[in-house]
């Protein structure tokens, strides 16, 4: 979008599974993916205010064969869905289940767990 030139975090192309292998406990190295995460959040957050529209676009870079073109309104809305499918099992009810019609315990927002009513009943 903004069209520079910048390098993956934590990954080179001679260690392309750098941003998983390198993930270890140490405290040093959570600290720093944590800024690297800050980081990048303010970067995009002014992006969004600066930009005249989020119809905006710009050619598409990545792995595989679907490049192109792709708006801001794209990119903001994929980020909504990784965001979503990584806290998925604590908020939100499986795909399955509602292909299968099954329903799910809700879950309290306080204690994070099903409520114990639904659970007794749909055994969740």
């Amino acid at each position: 979008m903004t069209g520079q030139d910048v390098r993956r975090h934590h990954r080179t192309d001679d260690d392309r599974g750098g941003d998983f292998d390198g993930a270890v406990p140490d405290p040093d190295v959570v600290a720093e993916a944590w800024d690297t995460w800050r980081a990048e959040v303010r970067f995009a957050e002014r992006l969004v205010a600066q930009s005249p529209s989020l119809d905006i676009t710009a050619e598409e870079s990545g792995q595989g064969e679907d490049h192109g073109v792709i708006s801001l309104r794209e990119v903001l809305v994929h980020v909504i869905e990784e965001y979503a499918g990584h806290t998925r099992p604590r908020r939100l009810p499986a795909r399955a289940d509602r292909r299968q019609s099954r329903p799910v315990a809700p879950v309290s927002a306080a204690t994070g767990r099903t409520h114990t009513a639904q659970t007794r009943k749909y055994g969740t």
